[in-house]
């Protein structure tokens, strides 16, 4: 049997929480994407019927790059919230005073170009779950393995090294 003649094959992924599964399951925008475009399409008419929510066509490999990315978005967001608080730490400052005068900036939804929205993370203890730690390194691993352009993302690399170091900072903190 071949995928794509023989059955259809499509990646989408989920965007689930603890205590929020049924809710993100039914009511957030779903990316489906296909090994070919029935695949695509079988996988639409399904998720019509249990998405409320926008649903985005496109092709497996964009979907399963979409899904690394978003969560090595966040990944990095966190660990720019846990660089700045190391900074805030060292120079005696509270992160947190910090974090609300960065994120006091109202967003003006009558010109959003004209004033960006800020929503700094609260610094933590680093990264947990099954996803954030890896997901990264899985999209590291596709650029070093299928990517014609070569190059170390630093952004991505160096935030992943700072999230998981901060169990060990928060460990002699505590100590």
């Amino acid at each position: 049997m071949k995928a794509g003649k023989d059955f259809g094959l499509l990646f989408s992924y989920e965007r689930v929480m603890v205590g929020r599964l049924i809710h993100n399951l039914t009511m957030y925008d779903r990316i489906v994407g296909g090994i070919d475009a029935e695949s695509t399409q079988r996988g639409i008419e399904l998720y019509n019927n249990i998405v409320k929510a926008k649903l985005h066509p496109t092709d497996a490999l964009t979907a399963e790059v979409a899904k690394v990315t978003e969560n090595a978005y966040r990944d990095v967001n966190i660990a720019f919230a846990n660089e700045i608080a190391l900074i805030c730490e060292s120079l005696g400052v509270n992160v947190h005073d910090v974090r609300g005068f960065v994120n006091s900036l109202p967003n003006d939804t009558s010109n959003p170009s004209a004033n960006s929205y800020r929503n700094t993370h609260a610094p933590g203890a680093g990264v947990g779950g099954h996803c954030l730690p890896k997901d990264s390194w899985l999209l590291k691993y596709g650029l070093d393995t299928y990517g014609s352009i070569k190059f170390d993302p630093e952004i991505i690399t160096r935030s992943r090294y700072l999230n998981d170091s901060m169990p060990q900072h928060m460990k002699q903190l505590t100590e």
